[in-house]
């Protein structure tokens, strides 16, 4: 749902169109991050450790389970509402940063946050084999 208003409190006005739009989270349903991880010569990379978290003003919040990449290199994190809104102080959708581990369970990438995410963000990596 999208909300759209002529001026926000303090009496700002919007210079483009006249109207602010925002979108009202709707803390019913779920949430889901996926993507595929593939090397530089576009091969997937399987058995990954994919961990996906929310961060914001109380540190990183944990989105859903960890994942492991299949065969093909996809990885698949569903997660609800309550993962990312603490609170009640959630204006957007998650930041969401992913974490990769390797299958000796060590950090290889620290994915760069992926802001205001919408109820289901595709992240696709690319990562030396």
């Amino acid at each position: 749902q999208t909300l759209t208003f002529d001026q926000v409190p303090g009496g700002e006005r919007p210079e483009r169109d006249g109207k602010w739009e925002t979108q009202v989270l709707d803390p019913k349903g779920g949430y889901r991050v996926y993507g595929q991880i593939v090397d530089y010569d576009g091969r997937p990379l399987s058995n990954l450790t994919v961990k996906a978290v929310d961060q914001d003003f109380t540190g990183e919040n944990p989105l859903g389970e960890q994942s492991v990449t299949d065969a093909d290199g996809r990885y698949e994190i569903r997660y609800q509402a309550e993962d990312f809104i603490i609170d009640g102080k959630e204006t957007g959708g998650a930041d969401i940063i992913l974490y990769i581990y390797d299958p000796q369970g060590e950090l290889i990438k620290q994915a760069k946050p992926r802001r205001n995410s919408p109820r289901e963000r595709e992240i696709n990596l690319m990562l030396k084999r």
